[in-house]
């Protein structure tokens, strides 16, 4: 059995057609006898949407609550990408920040939230592997933490990737595939679709999430890690 951590960013799940797209290559992941984990971005431009609407109605930037507003797209995504798993027979459940099993887990800093990597880690054995190993697809929101009080952050937005992790990765043998940013359901081969070129600056938070679940449980096993780095 091998594990693929799947990376879906704001172009791969766009829409309906490619959020259904999408999932019907997961499935066939799973039919091939591999476990998935998958970990989604906002769908859209949804993102820039929220913080036009934060900005609307707020004088003055309060970072916690700015991560709280910007969350709300990875957190409806993820239900959506689950809910489309779940329709096509296979058990699947959304991993949300303010959920029990929540695994990343960063310092206050929001914005440019820090991970903790050993309590991260910790979680992701305790909860994230388990459910992996009971046949559930985890939908996990890209780009967010949790801090120590229980408050959503937000990772990498105007941050830095975190090379060591990649690189750590890279030397275990472990193959990663990156995407043109439209996800599995894209025709190899074809022209790329266009990204957001200030989300496909930084991806890092995510890298470090995908990282950090197949080290924590599968470090023996191989696996691909498709990621279109954008986020919307």
């Amino acid at each position: 059995m091998s594990l693929l951590v799947v990376k879906f960013g704001g172009t791969s799940v766009g829409n309906m057609e490619r959020v259904r797209r999408n999932a019907e290559a997961v499935v066939r992941e799973i039919k091939k006898g591999n476990s998935v984990v998958v970990v989604v971005s906002a769908m859209g431009h949804t993102t820039d949407s929220l913080i036009k609407i934060y900005r609307m109605f707020s004088r003055r930037v309060d970072p916690e609550r700015l991560d709280f507003i910007m969350a709300l797209g990875e957190r409806l995504s993820a239900r959506i990408f689950a809910m489309a798993l779940q329709e096509l027979g296979v058990r699947s459940r959304p991993v949300d920040p303010l959920h029990e099993e929540w695994p990343v887990i960063t310092d206050s800093r929001h914005g440019m939230a820090n991970i903790d990597l050993e309590e991260t880690e910790r979680r992701v054995k305790r909860y994230i592997v388990p459910l992996v190993r009971d046949g559930v697809v985890p939908v996990i929101c890209g780009f967010l933490g949790r801090d120590r009080r229980g408050k959503i952050t937000t990772i990498g937005r105007r941050g830095k990737r975190h090379d060591g992790v990649r690189h750590r990765k890279m030397s275990a043998g472990r193959s990663r595939s990156d995407s043109d940013g439209c996800g599995w359901g894209h025709e190899r081969g074809s022209e790329p679709c266009e990204r957001d070129k200030a989300c496909r600056r930084d991806n890092g938070g995510r890298d470090e999430r995908s990282g950090e679940i197949r080290r924590a449980g599968y470090a023996s096993q191989s696996d691909e890690l498709q990621e279109p780095g954008d986020r919307s």
